[in-house]
């Protein structure tokens, strides 16, 4: 998920589809905002990581929100690269230099936030995802991914 800016009301429904989908790991490609958002996040039976995106003005109070609490994960600055599942991911919000980052070789997948815009895709092996905003504000269309990390599938979910 990714630029969800404060739509409570959309975040609820991301958190429902992920919990009743048995997802083991939220990413979150930033811009969630506000602190208070973590309120419906911490509803997720799973662990969430998410990065800092450029809307995100209140890094202190997300931060300590996240760290109270503990099943749901982290925040930090991007980019985070981690392994999930033997692939190595590539979290951020920036899109600059994102198929770049997929030609390189480094990553089996790429998340990126920022632009508001679906963006699912492949270059040499590795795969893009912008799971779009889950605000729903910009583009009028709220989605969110979920990918096997086992058979390297997604699907994109309408909130």
């Amino acid at each position: 998920m990714a630029d969800s800016h404060d739509n409570m009301k959309n975040v609820e429904k991301a958190v429902e589809i992920f919990n009743k989908s048995g997802v083991e790991k939220v990413l979150h490609a930033g811009d969630i905002v506000a602190p208070f958002v973590t309120r419906v996040l911490k509803r997720l039976s799973c662990e969430v990581l998410a990065v800092y995106g450029n809307n995100d003005g209140e890094k202190l109070f997300l931060k300590k929100n996240f760290e109270e609490i503990n099943k749901v994960g982290k925040i930090k600055e991007p980019p985070q690269l981690f392994e999930l599942d033997d692939k190595r991911f590539y979290l951020t919000h920036n899109p600059n230099q994102i198929d770049i980052l997929a030609k390189s070789g480094e990553f089996d997948v790429v998340v990126y936030g920022h632009t508001h815009d679906l963006d699912l895709r492949e270059i040499r092996g590795c795969l893009i995802i912008n799971p779009g905003e889950t605000g729903g504000w910009l583009r009028e269309r709220a989605t969110v991914v979920i990918l096997d990390t086992y058979k390297m599938k997604y699907e994109v979910f309408e909130l």
